[in-house]
């Protein structure tokens, strides 16, 4: 057993991805409702953190996918109920992050996978009455079809 920090968090559900390389990616939500990652790629086994979103960005557990190129996808609730999607080319590069649905549209942890081929990603998370709605990058804007299930199973 490995202890990834010893700081506060908000929530000690964790997103986990690995590389082709067997690394570890971990996504969590920290103090204040931010987004942090720890991996473990370093030459000495130890675990290094740092911000993907500050403060007030987070209000779920994360979800976390790799792509075969290196690429890195988060999805996370984020403020007001909407659903947030951080990616980077590599973990070690800046964060750009896009709002996939607005204010009132997310009240539950999203889901997240990826498909390296098409370049497209797959997002799941629950609305306000109980409904799956699925959001999907087919090209560069995200398309969302609701009603995928209209009561808690």
């Amino acid at each position: 057993m490995e202890t990834i920090t010893s700081g506060t968090l908000g929530n000690p559900t964790a997103g986990l991805a690995v590389d082709a390389n067997w690394n570890v990616y971990v996504v969590v939500m920290g103090e204040d409702h931010a987004l942090l990652y720890f991996n473990d790629n370093n030459e000495d086994g130890t675990w290094v953190g740092s911000t993907i979103a500050g403060k007030g960005t987070t209000y779920s557990p994360p979800a976390i996918a790799m792509r075969s190129d290196g690429e890195v996808d988060v999805v996370a609730q984020g403020p007001s109920h909407s659903l947030m999607y951080y990616h980077a080319a590599t973990f070690d590069s800046a964060w750009d992050s896009d709002t996939i649905a607005g204010s009132g549209t997310t009240y539950s942890a999203p889901a997240i996978a990826v498909d390296s081929a098409s370049g497209t990603a797959d997002v799941v998370a629950s609305s306000d009455n109980n409904m799956i709605i699925y959001w999907a990058t087919p090209g560069s804007t995200w398309n969302s079809a609701s009603g995928l299930c209209s009561s808690t199973p």
